[in-house]
């Protein structure tokens, strides 16, 4: 088989692309040829032109038999199948409701109040803040909060958080679930925290004298 295999690859090569093969009438061997080397295939042998001495002839060639391989079996082609999506990779979301606050000044603070969550998968509240002496409410928290800062985090209601100043702020907030994420970010609010020396301090001038009658 693999001989036979040789002399196809051979023979395709002479009559397809050499250009010293010869598809011979008819050759004998023994006869006078013309070029050493030269191929010529007559009769399912291939024949060489080889030189004795000073005269070229045909050797008595060498039989072939082409062989074609046995065409595979063509198999039908067959859909891939959508891979089921596992529960991994299925996108997590909270069952927890976005949280509603109210926000009262304190002394150099604020308190925050809010309905707790009864979900087992309430996990804390974090409340975030944004020192802005604007109006107008600001941007949410986003993925890169421009000037946003964690202020507190607690699981109990009312929050009581102390910053030390009475800066204007905005305030918001949102849960955390211990399985799934957080919630969204909850209504802004805006408070100033009390100056605890100035509301101390009574500000009523004192009654005249009365002179002695």
């Amino acid at each position: 088989m693999k001989k036979s295999i040789i002399v196809f690859l051979i023979v395709a090569g002479l009559i397809n692309s050499t250009p010293l093969a010869v598809a011979a009438s008819k050759i004998t061997p023994g006869s006078g040829c013309k070029k050493v080397n030269q191929q010529a295939v007559y009769k399912n042998k291939i024949y060489n032109c080889i030189k004795l001495g000073k005269k070229l002839y045909w050797d008595n060639g060498v039989a072939y038999k082409i062989e074609r391989p046995t065409p595979m079996a063509t198999q039908s082609a067959k859909p891939i199948a959508s891979p089921t999506p596992s529960a991994s990779a299925t996108t997590c979301k909270t069952s927890l409701p976005t949280p509603i606050i109210t926000v009262s000044p304190r002394s150099l603070g604020y308190l925050v109040t809010f309905e707790k969550p009864v979900s087992p998968n309430f996990d804390f509240i974090e409340v975030a803040e944004l020192i802005s002496d604007s109006q107008l409410p600001p941007s949410l928290p986003g993925v890169k909060p421009l000037g946003w800062r964690q202020a507190a985090i607690g699981e109990s209601s009312p929050l009581e958080i102390t910053q030390g100043n009475i800066l204007q702020r905005w305030v918001t907030a949102r849960f955390t679930d211990s399985l799934c994420g957080t919630t969204s970010w909850s209504n802004l609010v805006k408070v100033t925290p009390v100056d605890s020396v100035a509301a101390a301090t009574d500000s009523t001038p004192p009654a005249p004298i009365q002179g002695a009658g």
